[in-house]
């Protein structure tokens, strides 16, 4: 991903920007792109957690497993 995200903020630095000076449009791009990685591990870890919860009731009670996938979800 750190290469696709220089990339790209390299093209953006030198094609979107008025002048070179500035790197507003640069920074933007790059603290959306570390916001989004970190919202998706978060996102992951959450719907790991949820799933392993979910299988574990379910194997005990359907219905108490669909409360916590209903729940996590």
């Amino acid at each position: 991903m750190s290469v696709f995200i220089i990339f790209f903020a390299l093209v953006i630095l030198l094609i979107a920007e008025p002048t070179l000076g500035y790197v507003y449009t640069t920074f933007a791009f790059l603290i959306g792109a570390v916001t989004s990685i970190v919202s998706g591990y978060i996102g992951m870890r959450i719907a790991v957690y949820t799933n392993v919860r979910c299988t574990k009731e379910c194997a005990e009670d359907i219905s108490k497993g669909f409360v916590v996938a209903y729940r996590g979800g």
